[in-house]
């Protein structure tokens, strides 16, 4: 999940039998696919310069009790909403990726 030393927030949806073909890096993300083109893990870098930039609280992250990712496909690349589970709150935080030639490619 959440490291503050490195303020990075790493979230995992791979399954124990996907295999993880490569990774990919766009500017602070990194997405991890699986062989059937499936995103199975996401690090975000500088998370909470990320959430700052968003004018979200970074302090979220040192109390979050879950996390997940949605990946949406788009005609112009792709939308991640990042689901931040805090006790009494949920935080969806947006990212967008926009690339000429998107691949297709489904979450976990």
């Amino acid at each position: 999940m959440y490291d503050e030393l490195s303020d990075e927030l790493m979230i995992s949806q791979k399954e124990e039998s996907d295999v993880v073909e490569g990774s990919v890096r766009f500017l602070n993300l990194v997405i991890d696919i699986t062989r059937e083109n499936k995103i199975s893990n996401i690090t975000l870098f500088g998370a909470s310069h990320y959430l700052e930039s968003l004018e979200l609280n970074p302090k979220i992250l040192t109390k979050l009790i879950g996390a997940k990712f949605v990946v949406k496909n788009m005609a112009s690349g792709y939308l991640i909403y990042i689901i931040l589970k805090l006790r009494n709150k949920v935080e969806r935080v947006p990212y967008k990726i926009f690339v000429r030639n998107p691949i297709a490619v489904s979450q976990v």
